[in-house]
């Protein structure tokens, strides 16, 4: 039984990078070492298995070890969230089960990707999930790359589920804000997966933010969190626009995954090798993105 609650879903919860050897195996090490710089610069929980830890690539057998890994690693410091999405209902279950197994807190899913879902069959397909799991799950909203959007009267219907405690939302800042309203009464809590919504939906009432860059600049989420929830306006806006910045830097980039990996890498904390297809940074990228990290104080001595 988790130590945690629903209130613990907060802050800046980095959807972790998965470091991954040459033969697409789980690097332990350069997990630990990731995990340990996280939670060192500012990271409040950890969700592993995220769309940043190319869950869509990694065997089935890899995805249990990374989230082993996470677990042993936090060591009940944060509450770890395990990604289970699947293709179907039963698969995804039987990820659930793996995710208690593992002990993790919580669990995310999101809707079966395959096919566009109605809003009754994403209401079903979460229901039956939480009916019979031991874990608190929360939903995972991304209309980007795959196709159905959970509206916010589908999470506002999902949040009377005692099961359901939560969503992370990577949609458009009204969509989040709606979500956030129609739930605000009830034991939920909405996370942005979008960097450049961060301060408005904090301020707004966002539990917190799933932000892919808190893998490289968590220490910069947290500020930004840290002004939202003091009502700090002007440093808080300081901060949100200093992110902005950083990602307007990426445009033109291989791939979002080769920035990530790479910058981790320049970073000292694990191999840059990324899941085959997905294209990692070239050499001219590794240069440019070095400078980029230089000039907005990412690389500590």
């Amino acid at each position: 039984m988790s130590k945690f609650s629903v209130d613990d879903i907060k802050g800046v919860v980095p959807p972790i990078a998965t470091p991954i050897n040459k033969n697409e195996t789980v690097d332990e090490a350069g997990m630990r070492r990731l995990v340990k710089f996280l939670l060192g610069n500012g990271a409040n929980c950890i969700f592993v298995m995220g769309g940043t830890g190319e869950f869509f690539c990694l065997s089935d057998k890899e995805k249990r070890r990374a989230i082993e890994i996470v677990v042993d690693e936090v060591n009940g410091q944060a509450p770890v969230i395990a990604g289970i999405t699947e293709l179907s209902t039963r698969r995804t279950i039987e990820n659930a089960r793996i995710a208690q197994e593992t002990g993790a807190d919580f669990m995310a899913s999101l809707p079966p990707f395959f096919f566009r879902m109605g809003q009754d069959w994403m209401t079903n397909f979460y229901t039956a999930i939480a009916d019979v799991s031991g874990l608190p799950l929360l939903l995972y909203n991304i209309l980007n790359p795959i196709h159905t959007n959970i509206l916010p009267t589908t999470a506002k219907r999902l949040s009377d589920h005692p099961n359901i405690v939560g969503i992370k939302d990577s949609e458009e800042f009204a969509h989040v804000q709606e979500t956030i309203f129609l739930t605000r009464d009830s034991n939920f809590n909405v996370l942005c997966g979008l960097e450049g919504h961060f301060y408005a939906a904090v301020s707004v009432g966002a539990s917190g933010g799933v932000l892919s860059a808190s893998n490289f600049c968590p220490a910069l989420c947290r500020e930004i969190y840290d002004y939202a929830t003091a009502g700090d306006n002007d440093a808080g806006i300081q901060a949100q626009a200093k992110l902005n910045r950083l990602l307007a830097e990426f445009q033109g980039f291989s791939s979002w995954w080769g920035i990530v990996k790479t910058s981790l890498n320049i970073l000292g904390l694990c191999e840059n090798t990324v899941t085959h297809p997905v294209p990692t940074c070239t050499d001219e990228e590794r240069l440019r993105l070095e400078n980029i990290l230089n000039r907005y104080g990412l690389i500590l001595e």
